[in-house]
């Protein structure tokens, strides 16, 4: 199989990704959407639609298993990208995002073969309003199109420092067929040579 890798982020290091998948048991393959293209003999940033909606049509080839977007945070919309610093262009991010997982619905009802989706976000807390707790960038679509959340969260432990390791707590809702908002929480330990890079 194929995972599809939209690094929005434009910081995974193609080898180091391939390394880590492989050190997992992952025996297919890994292509990551390009990050730059050239356009009359310059090499510029492609846009962050164009390198999700990649990611997201490669759903219809029968080798791709799964897609990652990183992260939605992250994601600049092509006007929001036009614009000077400090104008605004509220909800373009949103709008987008909400497009996407419409895209994604629709392309995982038609595959003939289950796949995966995963959109990597970052956490907020909200501010002011009578509703205190937390809130993910990228509009409230994307909320209700998810069949799952996983929460990941550094923890306090006594992992020694400086080595790459840390704790994490996991927290896992499924929030369709058979239980509203049913979870489970579990603890995730990073070692060197497991799982994760062996350099």
């Amino acid at each position: 199989g194929t995972i599809y890798i939209a690094d929005l982020e434009g910081t995974i290091d193609k080898d180091y990704i391939k390394e880590v998948v492989e050190n997992a048991g992952f025996t297919g393959t890994v292509r990551v959407a390009d990050y730059t293209e050239v356009k009359r003999g310059k090499t510029v940033l492609r846009t962050h639609e164009a390198q999700t909606q990649e990611a997201i049509d490669s759903l219809l080839e029968p080798e791709v298993n799964a897609i990652v977007v990183d992260s939605i945070g992250s994601f600049v919309a092509i006007m929001e990208g036009a614009k000077d610093l400090g104008e605004r262009s509220v909800g373009q991010r949103a709008k987008t995002i909400a497009d996407a997982s419409r895209r994604i619905a629709s392309r995982l009802r038609i595959a003939d073969d289950p796949k995966l989706v995963f959109f990597i976000n970052h956490v907020h807390e909200k501010i002011g309003g009578r509703h205190s707790g937390w809130v993910t960038p990228g509009g409230v679509t994307k909320n209700y199109a998810a069949n799952v959340r996983v929460w990941l969260q550094r923890i306090d432990s006594k992992v020694p420092e400086g080595r790459g390791n840390f704790l994490a707590e996991a927290r896992i809702q499924k929030l369709k067929f058979g239980g509203t908002h049913a979870g489970r929480k579990g603890l995730i330990y990073f070692i060197p040579g497991f799982g994760v890079s062996r350099r």
